[in-house]
């Protein structure tokens, strides 16, 4: 199954903060979505949290390897 590979301590406190002070709500919900994968929350999960498709949540972490 596809998930977030374990992130750096730098990685996490990044993405806390764009969750927190991030100007846009994608950008803000996408980085939460890592923080709960990284906290090995399934695609499915996710999903469901955020009211979209796992398809959806896939391509948000694949987006995360191919782009950053």
């Amino acid at each position: 199954m596809k998930k977030v590979v374990a992130l750096s301590e730098f990685e996490i406190e990044t993405l806390k903060a764009a969750v927190a002070h991030h100007p846009k709500h994608r950008s803000r919900t996408r980085a939460h979505a890592f923080l709960l994968s990284n906290k090995k929350f399934s695609i499915k999960q996710i999903a469901d949290i955020f009211e979209v498709c796992e398809i959806t949540v896939s391509n948000w972490i694949t987006a995360w390897y191919e782009q950053g």
